[in-house]
């Protein structure tokens, strides 16, 4: 999608989390652009304007990178769906809380939340249509963060005016970023996949969108057979997604979404039945 240039100086962006898949693709996305003075923040590195900070440290020690950002990117997270909370709660809620109030301290503007579509994971055996207004149903800790995260940046709208635009990314793969029918969780996981160009796409709206105000927004490439619903994303950041995908699904991942299904639905009233409820 083609952005023209509207005159105005370039944006001051800070990413955190830089050095991960969807940081790297992102920073090369928007240095190509040349209308952002771009910051990094990262656990792992430290060069040219990538300066090392684990969030989890008191803001004292790295706040003072925030000076002057109009909008941060936050992608620093523990982003595994099988995060223990032990995992989980250090970089995806003390980290983000560190963010949100050093943010609030050093009057950064704006932030953009990258969320995941795992805050509704709970509905991947139902068959309604998932939008971005839909009650979230995390089933993991890795999901009931990113939850957690997505509140906190409402809070901070509401009581500190800091613009907060969540985005549920879709299955923004590693490296060679295509859909496929041997995607391991299936129509599921094919239904959600988001290409890198269209990743990009959405977190560039979501830095030039006037005023956004506090949003959730699903973001995936365009699937036919998808559940998710991606219209509010489309009116609300004119998002356009260029790739496309049909879900297909071959006879192994059926059997196993089968199993998995069972597993999800009656396995538990197993368990009530084996286990006392005052065990």
């Amino acid at each position: 999608m083609a952005f023209e240039s509207d005159g105005e100086p370039p944006k001051n962006i800070l990413i955190t989390g830089i050095s991960g898949s969807i940081g790297q693709k992102l920073y090369s996305h928007l240095q190509q652009l040349e209308r952002y003075n771009i910051t990094g923040l990262d656990k792992e590195a430290s060069s040219g304007g990538i300066h090392k900070a684990d969030l989890t440290d008191a803001p004292e020690t790295w706040s003072k990178y925030l000076s002057g950002i109009d909008t941060v990117v936050h992608l620093a997270a523990y982003a595994r769906n099988y995060a223990s909370w032990g995992d989980a709660i250090g970089p995806n809620v003390d980290g983000l809380l560190n963010l949100y109030c050093a943010c609030q301290k050093q009057g950064v503007k704006r932030v953009i939340f990258s969320s995941s579509v795992w805050p509704m994971a709970g509905y991947r055996f139902a068959d309604n249509i998932i939008r971005g207004d839909t009650t979230p149903s995390p089933m993991n800790a890795y999901g009931a963060t990113k939850t957690f995260g997505e509140r906190v940046g409402r809070s901070f709208h509401e009581n500190y005016g800091i613009e907060t635009v969540v985005l549920r990314l879709g299955a923004c793969l590693r490296q060679n970023n295509r859909p496929s029918v041997q995607m391991v969780r299936g129509d599921w996981q094919q239904s959600h996949w988001l290409s890198d160009r269209d990743m990009c796409q959405a977190f560039r709206l979501a830095i030039e969108r006037p005023s956004p105000g506090y949003g959730v927004y699903n973001v995936t490439s365009a699937i036919t057979g998808s559940r998710w619903d991606i219209q509010n994303t489309r009116d609300e950041l004119g998002y356009s997604p260029q790739d496309q995908h049909t879900v297909r699904v071959t006879a192994t991942r059926k059997f196993q979404a089968f199993v998995a299904r069972v597993s999800f639905e009656k396995l538990p009233s197993l368990l009530k039945r084996i286990v006392p409820p005052t065990w």
